[in-house]
């Protein structure tokens, strides 16, 4: 699956100029710079924490399993709606308009990676809470 995050504070500046400024346009694709499979998201982020990963790929099929008997679980971890989520790409398909329409340059994960590194907050839940993936 590849994605596209975006940056909240990308997503906040772009909302706040649709709210200030009547578009027209009933729809926006708001999709980060950086285009990545979800193991690339994740290694990349591994990386920039000095974390170091190993990926193991598992067949859907058991993703499906686990979410059928997480579902029954308080607070389910894992839904089959998630699951059904991470077999397609959450990509921007360039057919409605986006960023650039608002004039707004996205910033990709590797340039946020860079700053949260520069910054002595570099925490794990910050990167999570400052990125926002499009889910439809």
């Amino acid at each position: 699956m590849r994605l596209q995050p975006a940056w909240a504070q990308d997503v906040a500046r772009a909302i706040r100029k649709l709210l200030e400024a009547d578009t027209g346009a009933p729809c926006y694709e708001l999709a980060g710079a950086d285009t990545l499979t979800y193991r690339e998201l994740v290694e990349t982020v591994a990386r920039a924490s000095g974390l170091r990963t190993i990926t193991v790929p598992v067949p859907f099929v058991i993703w499906k399993c686990l979410a059928n008997i997480a579902e029954r679980l308080s607070g389910a971890p894992l839904t089959r709606a998630q699951v059904a989520l991470m077999q397609i790409d959450n990509v921007a398909s360039g057919a409605l308009p986006g960023f650039a329409d608002l004039g707004i340059t996205p910033k990709g994960v590797t340039d946020y990676l860079h700053e949260w590194q520069e910054s002595s907050i570099a925490t794990s839940e910050g990167f999570v809470a400052n990125f926002w993936r499009l889910d439809g």
